[in-house]
């Protein structure tokens, strides 16, 4: 048997698993309507913050000032355990960062993925998506 084997059988594998991976995967540069709407929790370390999702934006609200828009660079959509797992990156002045969310449809719920305890919940006078007009 030729050590060549193995290593092409190696490479097969991986090659298959990522293309599975990949499948799995959604990217677009629109967030999902379903995340779109300024988003806020009643968890005390968040007291005053929100996080506004347009279509092609993301606004961070910090209780300081008026948050600016940051463009949307890329979405990606996967599944996770009962939600829908989403990394939504975005740019601003210094770089590009990466929110990485949770969102229970069942629940109408998003979580950030690394505080998976605290719910945020969007509020019914969320701004309309960019580019609608409103009623």
């Amino acid at each position: 048997m030729s050590l060549r084997l193995p290593a092409v059988l190696a490479w097969t594998i991986t090659a298959l698993i990522g293309s599975l991976v990949s499948c799995s995967l959604q990217k677009t540069t629109e967030v999902p309507d379903e995340l779109i709407g300024v988003w806020t929790t009643s968890a005390d370390d968040y007291s005053g913050r929100s996080l506004e999702l347009r279509n092609h934006s993301v606004l961070i609200g910090t209780g300081e000032g008026t948050p600016s828009p940051s463009p949307v660079v890329e979405v990606i959509q996967e599944p996770a355990v009962g939600m829908t797992a989403y990394t939504v990156v975005y740019r601003d002045l210094e770089g590009d960062f990466k929110l990485h969310l949770l969102y229970d449809a069942a629940q109408r719920e998003l979580r950030l993925k690394n505080r998976p305890q605290v719910t945020w919940t969007k509020g019914e006078d969320a701004a309309p998506p960019e580019g609608s007009s409103a009623a």
